[in-house]
């Protein structure tokens, strides 16, 4: 028994609509979930309003990425904003394949980009695992993790904390160097919240070094001396969730005193 024309035909174009609503069904999916993704990146590493920068009036900026720090809030800045002029990255490596200009800081603290002294100008400053004590004035500071200084030409920096995030948390390391450097001593306050489990912290700076026990609710003062070596803080953290950000201890105060 033969199967008739209009049958053999209505086979064929019944898997292509099949194909093509399956193929649509996808893309609608596909649609919906980078659009989440695109939503959660805004509302995780943007800032409100996401152009803030050319909306602010304080003209051309670089973007200066301190080590340990998160540059997602980087990307969702150049995205954004055609104010930002440039990438400068101190103390780590390049994140992507982009034009970059390294900076180091000399020995008298002066801020070196590129081989050159700063020249007057914005630098919008990533501070979300790293804390800076930058010659120049704060002319905005448009989420946590970001903050905006006019600096003047051959700035300096005072201080760097490397690993210490702006809610006063570290991870299980923290160093912190000031400039230039001397003889002094280091004077820092830990603490760790309640219901937390106690850790052991080691310190040093050079050779000096100290070991203390922290506690839950209860504030540890510490003072270090040094000859000009930088102070370096090791938390032995207990538990960590995988994947997760790592908390390691508080940090309450903590400040260089010369000698």
């Amino acid at each position: 028994m033969h199967s008739s024309p209009g049958r053999s035909r209505g086979a064929p174009h019944l898997f292509a609509l099949l194909a093509i609503g399956l193929s649509l069904a996808a893309g609608a999916s596909v649609y919906a979930t980078d659009r989440l993704a695109t939503q959660w990146d805004a509302r995780t590493f943007s800032t409100d309003p996401p152009d803030w920068l050319d909306r602010s009036g304080l003209g051309p900026a670089r973007y200066l990425t301190l080590p340990r720090s998160n540059d997602f809030l980087g990307t969702q800045l150049e995205s954004w904003n055609r104010d930002l002029r440039g990438v400068i990255l101190l103390g780590k490596p390049a994140f992507d394949p982009y034009p970059v200009e390294v900076a180091r800081i000399a020995r008298d603290g002066r801020l070196i980009v590129a081989g050159r002294p700063t020249r007057p100008e914005v630098l919008v400053v990533n501070v979300d695992g790293s804390a800076i004590d930058l010659e120049g004035r704060v002319v905005a500071r448009p989420r946590q993790g970001l903050v905006a200084y006019r600096i003047p030409a051959n700035a300096r920096v005072r201080s760097l904390a490397r690993g210490l995030s702006p809610d006063g948390w570290t991870g299980t390391q923290l160093d912190y160097q000031v400039w230039p450097r001397r003889p002094g001593h280091y004077e820092l306050t830990l603490t760790l919240p309640a219901d937390t489990p106690q850790r052991k912290a080691m310190l040093s700076a050079g050779g000096a070094k100290r070991t203390v026990v922290l506690h839950a609710a209860r504030r540890v003062h510490l003072s270090l001396p040094t000859t000009g070596a930088p102070l370096h803080v090791v938390v032995d953290v207990p538990t960590s969730p995988l994947g997760g950000r790592v908390l390691g201890a508080q940090v309450v105060a903590l400040r260089f005193v010369s000698a």
